[in-house]
């Protein structure tokens, strides 16, 4: 849908005017996707998901998914209160990931790409933080 970040805001995110790519809604009885989204840039790109779970363990599992399956000599990232990412260099790339369980319920799935991985972690964290002051 790119209701939350839209344009401007992918824009101003990634340095560079992007292009998007919607993906489509398949909530479910489980799951609602708030809003989820694709924006590629040039240098960078950034995708998000924003899931309300019917079941609130499921946020604390999806975290745990996480830090399990973190890829080899990747950084790892907490992003409070309780979410948890790294940032991995891939070639002449770095990707950031981070799972965002909120206060409200609703869980921020995020990915960023960037040329360096302290850019991917800045993107991360810009990404993490728009995303929580538009869903509370």
């Amino acid at each position: 849908m790119c209701a939350l970040i839209d344009l401007g805001t992918a824009t101003t995110l990634l340095g560079s005017k992007p292009t998007t790519l919607k993906i489509p809604d398949t909530s479910d009885d489980m799951v609602t996707h708030v809003d989820r989204c694709n924006w590629s840039a040039a240098e960078s790109s950034l995708a998000y998901q924003v899931n309300r779970y019917a079941n609130p363990a499921m946020a604390a599992t999806i975290v745990r998914g996480i830090t399990g399956h973190m890829p080899p000599a990747a950084q790892s990232l907490d992003f409070p209160p309780s979410g948890k990412g790294f940032v991995v260099a891939i070639g002449a790339k770095a990707m950031g990931r981070a799972i965002v369980p909120l206060t409200s319920g609703v869980v921020l799935d995020l990915t960023t790409t960037a040329a360096t991985s302290a850019k991917a972690e800045a993107l991360l964290h810009q990404l993490a933080d728009t995303l929580t002051r538009a869903v509370g």
